[in-house]
């Protein structure tokens, strides 16, 4: 007879392997998001985009985050279950949408020169392709995070997904800032710019590390909490039925939260608040202000090409 140590829910080999996976997923995920906050503001520069109109670019991440992770995770939990799982296709399509999404972003200014395009139409085709891979990346990493919940029942394998989660962060971070401080373009010289060559090595990752591991994850037939006996949770008509039922919920569980859980809350609010205005403006003022990737008027040297101060400013905050 097996006993309760012998399940496959606690067997190490399993719980090693799945937590593996979620962090594979997880890295692909963080290390376009880096390369998002390495080149995104430069980027948007070199293509005419004023700084009064970057913080209203950027608010897209968030904006997003708030408005798509919830309507992602009610659609995926009032899936049916199946071969492919709750979570799997919307890691799969927010997976390939991101990578795409990327890709356009950093050749936007190569398809303006290619066909004879203004800055104007590769601006806005930036910003379209920002706006979309910051949609598919918070669809990706919120999916992420509940196969957590899904996958392991015992609280202790939980807390460790999540620090190794937190951990899987920065070093995911530091991977797409020292990659993005390689010049990659004298390497690969099929590539006209850095952002383009980085942004290929980080679409591929993503290819690798977050969506191949997929197939290996079999997700529970049943989630915790809906009925037994083969009852299936309602599922939804429509995306907009969908953000009408959760967007209330989360205002309602937000008003709930124990006074002990509001100082971390406000703590890790004002964190993000910070860190958010220094990612936006942090390589462009590296790269401008530090190793002078622009010429100044002021200064009789001559300034370093952007790419390779983009390169230095990447390296600048590896270091960080």
């Amino acid at each position: 007879m097996r006993g309760p140590s012998q399940t496959p829910e606690r067997k190490p080999d399993v719980i090693s392997g799945r937590i593996f996976c979620i962090c594979s997923c997880w890295s692909a995920c963080q290390v376009i998001w880096a390369v998002q906050y390495a080149f995104g503001t430069p980027t948007f520069r070199s293509l005419g985009v004023p700084h009064s109109v970057l913080g209203l670019i950027w608010i897209a991440g968030p904006l997003s985050g708030v408005l798509v992770q919830p309507v992602v995770g009610t659609m995926s939990d009032a899936l049916p279950g199946s071969s492919c799982g709750r979570r799997k296709p919307f890691l799969i399509f927010g997976g390939i949408i991101a990578s795409s999404s990327l890709l356009t972003f950093s050749s936007a200014e190569w398809i303006c020169n290619v066909f004879g395009l203004d800055r104007p139409v590769g601006a806005v085709i930036a910003v379209s392709a920002f706006v979309m891979m910051d949609c598919a990346l918070n669809a990706y990493q919120g999916p992420v995070r509940a196969l957590i919940s899904d996958l392991f029942r015992l609280a202790g394998a939980r807390l460790l997904a999540g620090s190794l989660l937190a951990s899987t962060t920065g070093a995911s971070w530091l991977l797409g800032y020292g990659v993005g401080s390689l010049n990659l373009v004298r390497i690969f010289p099929v590539f006209s710019s850095e952002f383009q060559a980085v942004s290929a090595m980080a679409a591929t990752y993503m290819a690798l590390f977050g969506l191949l591991p997929l197939g290996f994850l079999v997700e529970p037939a049943q989630l915790d909490g809906h009925p037994a006996g083969g009852q299936r949770p309602p599922r939804t008509r429509s995306w907009v039925s969908v953000m009408a039922r959760s967007l209330p919920e989360a205002t309602a569980a937000f008003t709930a939260l124990p006074s002990s859980i509001m100082p971390a809350f406000r703590v890790q609010f004002g964190t993000f608040w910070a860190w958010f205005a220094f990612k936006m403006f942090a390589t462009e003022w590296m790269g401008t202000a530090v190793f002078l990737g622009h010429p100044r008027k002021d200064r009789q040297r001559p300034a370093r090409p952007r790419g390779s101060a983009s390169r230095q400013a990447c390296a600048g905050r590896t270091s960080a």
